[in-house]
This record gives C-alpha cells, structure tokens and sequence, in this order.
C-alpha cells in the first residue's frame, strides 16, 4: 500500500470514534487487509499525526516520508525510496495499491514542480 495523504489515518479513534476517516488504515490493519512491511506513508505532516502515532506506525513497520522528507528529496528519489523498499521485501511485486486524500495530491503535485 502507498498512502498518500497529510495524516497516518491509523488512530484507534477520532472524535471518539472508531470508524471514521482518521481510523480507516488502522481497521484495514486490524482485519489483516494491510501489509505494513509492505506499506508507506508518503505526505505526512499536521496535528493529527503526531509522534506517539508515528513511532506505533514505525514500530509496526511503516515506511514514512514526511512532507518535509518529500520536499527535500523530491518526488523522483522519494519513487526511487519506494521502489526500493518494496522490491526487498518482496522482489517479484508488480501491483501495489494507492490511496490518497485530495490534499496531498494537490500539495505534492505542487511540489513536485518546483513551485
């Protein structure tokens, strides 16, 4: 799974709820629909992904790259750091999954060419 979006969305809740869209990846995870050794987060920044939720996404093996890490490096070696993490862990992988939130497309695409 790539994840493009500004926020983890794997909470336990959000609002106190368990079934919203800052909770979505952490139900697919706990119905085993989610691979995290096989899975990144790509835009992560803002209040909603704070470092008690990082280090528990890092922990269960989540690669992130931050809108600051996709910034500095760029969307070519960020695909190229993807690419890479995938292929080690499972080197015949032809297809991956990519869910987005319109912000980040937006952002990153912004980005992405120099502006």
């Amino acid at each position: 799974l790539v994840h493009l979006d500004a926020h983890l969305d794997t909470g336990d809740e959000y609002h106190g709820n368990k079934l919203s869209h800052g909770t979505a990846l952490r139900r697919a995870m706990e119905d085993g629909c989610v691979d995290v050794e096989k899975s990144t987060h790509i835009g992560i920044h803002g209040s909603s992904s704070g470092p008690d939720l990082l280090k528990d996404d890092e922990d269960k093996g989540w690669l992130t790259i931050t809108i600051d890490d996709f910034v500095q490096k760029g969307p070519e070696e960020v695909a190229e750091i993807v690419k890479e993490e995938l292929a080690i862990l499972q080197p015949s992988l032809v297809l991956m999954w990519m869910f987005w939130s319109l912000e980040n497309v937006l952002v990153l695409g912004f980005l992405s060419q120099g502006e």
